[in-house]
This record gives C-alpha cells, sequence and structure tokens, in this order.
C-alpha cells in the first residue's frame, strides 16, 4: 500500500489518536472517541486511495486558480483566516483558566465554520469558470 496524501494520512492519524484518547474515557467520552476513530478511518481510506487523490488535486488546484483570479493577492489570506481562528481557539485551549474554554470552543467552530463556506464559495467560482 502506498500512501498517495500525506496530508490525508496525518489527518487518519490524528483521528485515531484522538478517539483512542477519548476512548479511556466513560459515557460520552466513549462516544466522542468512537466517532473520532470513524473520521480518521475514512482519512485513511482517502489518503490510500490513488483515484480519490488525484480527483482531489484537481479539484484544489481549480479552487486555488478561481481564488487567484477573483481575490487576487488576497486569496491565501482569505483562505486561511478561518485556519488562524481555530488554531487562536486551540492555543486558548492550552490555557489553564477554564472560563477561556468557551471561547476557545467559539473560536474553533467559527473557524471551521468560516473555512468551509469560503471553501464552497471557491468550489461554486471554480465550477463557473469550467462552464
Amino acid at each position: 500500500m502506498r500512501v498517495h496524501s500525506w496530508s490525508e494520512f496525518a489527518l487518519g492519524a490524528a483521528g485515531f489518536s484522538v478517539g483512542i484518547a477519548l476512548l479511556r474515557g466513560n459515557g460520552v467520552d466513549g462516544l466522542f472517541g468512537v466517532g473520532w476513530i470513524a473520521i480518521g478511518a475514512v482519512h485513511l481510506w482517502r489518503a490510500f486511495n490513488k483515484a480519490w487523490c488525484a480527483r482531489t488535486k484537481e479539484q484544489e488546484e481549480k479552487q486555488r486558480r478561481a481564488a487567484r483570479k477573483r481575490l487576487g493577492k488576497w486569496a491565501w489570506p482569505v483562505r486561511l483566516f478561518g485556519v488562524g481562528l481555530a488554531v487562536l481557539g486551540v492555543l486558548f485551549m492550552l490555557l489553564p483558566q477554564k472560563q477561556l474554554m468557551r471561547l476557545a470552543l467559539v473560536f474553533v467552530l467559527a473557524g471551521l465554520w468560516y473555512t468551509m463556506a469560503v471553501e464552497a464559495w471557491l468550489r461554486g467560482w471554480a465550477e463557473q469558470e469550467e462552464l
């Protein structure tokens, strides 16, 4: 078996790690652990699937071109702003104050939602340019 996408492989390994760590808990933590293991399995399947990786790389390149065409030099900051929010949220989680945990969760979720919205927007632009 050959890894065709190292980023998907890393996401799969991270999902499995989080899932196994959560399985040690009981109750809801165990349920979340099973969910994370399932997410990890999907990412690992994608990492080893050559056809899926080729199709994804092609789609990503189309989205990158559409972003550069529409946003110019602001393409990478617009695409990475959500990642920055999520990373900031994770950093807040590492702080010892328990009051910051809710704020951290808001930052992580806002970053994920922003990233999903921007990528959907770029996917639409890429499809318009294809027609």
